[in-house]
Formats: C-alpha cells, sequence, structure tokens
C-alpha cells in the first residue's frame, strides 16, 4: 500500500474532509482542479 508522507504537516492542518460541498477538494493545499467550483482534479503537486 502506498502513502503520503507529510513531514511538515501541511495536509493535516489544511485538509478537512468535513466539508462536503461541491469543489470542496479543489481548496485544499497541493490540488488543481479544472474550475475551482467542481470536483474534477487536474494535478496535485
Amino acid at each position: 500500500m502506498d502513502a503520503l508522507d507529510d513531514p511538515y504537516n501541511h495536509l493535516t492542518t489544511s485538509w478537512n474532509f468535513n466539508k462536503h460541498t461541491e469543489g470542496f477538494i479543489c481548496q485544499f493545499i497541493g490540488i488543481k482542479c479544472w474550475h475551482h467550483d467542481e470536483k474534477k482534479v487536474i494535478n496535485i503537486f
């Protein structure tokens, strides 16, 4: 199983999965979406 390493805790402080509105994932640090109000991710960096 692959895992994502987050040594500086950027993901645990900015990725909140309790919000379920359309496009909420596009507000996460390191996520790039086609449109900010959709959930179509084009890049994770």
